[in-house]
């Protein structure tokens, strides 16, 4: 699978660590290292790139993250730079709100935009011969790239949404996926 999107095994994280921390300062590097199974200079080192994070690290690093300021953001911004964007990055909040009802408009219109993509690409995706044709992918592409749109959009509203409701990505994610199988929802 790593090859499917560039899985890095070990990465440099220290700023978005040094961030993450600075919001959350009742996070020590103390703690951090405890959950980490490293000593407080190793956190030291972590934070400021002269040590990299592994990627098996990961599950220790979000439990000892879970429910603090920002966790959920922290998770999709670590997650980018493992899977060398295919996760995508959080928007910049310079020009993206992150008011619910502002940034909820932005999805729904990064869906509407992609529901007309697939609408127009459809007629290749129903057509065996369409992938043997490279000259003339437009319509694909447009759908992948406002698919992606939504996706980049989507995954901070649900960050905000689990922090402004004080609800547990993890537990809520576990659910879905429970009800999905038990309804069968995977099969197409």
């Amino acid at each position: 699978m790593d090859q499917v999107f560039d899985l890095q095994q070990k990465v440099l994280i220290g700023h978005k660590l040094r961030e993450f921390m600075k919001i959350n300062p009742e996070l020590s590097t103390t703690d951090l290292g405890r959950y980490l199974g490293v000593t407080q200079s190793m956190v030291s080192k972590l934070r400021h790139d002269k040590a990299t994070f592994h990627f098996d690290d990961l599950p220790n690093l979000f439990k000892s993250t879970e429910g603090l300021m920002g966790s959920d953001e922290f998770k999709i911004a670590i997650l980018n730079v493992f899977t060398g964007g295919f996760i995508p990055p959080l928007p910049n909040y310079q020009n993206v709100s992150t008011d619910l009802a502002a940034l909820s408009t932005r999805v729904m219109d990064e869906m509407r935009q992609s529901t007309e993509a697939l609408n127009v690409a459809l007629d290749d995706f129903s057509d065996p011969s369409s992938p043997n044709n490279l000259k003339n992918i437009d319509d694909p592409e447009q759908a992948f790239n406002q698919l992606y749109d939504v996706v980049r959009y989507a995954l901070p509203l649900m960050a905000i949404i689990t922090n402004a409701y004080k609800l547990s990505w993890t537990d809520e994610a576990n659910r879905r996926e429970r009800e999905i199988a038990k309804n069968h929802e995977h099969m197409i």
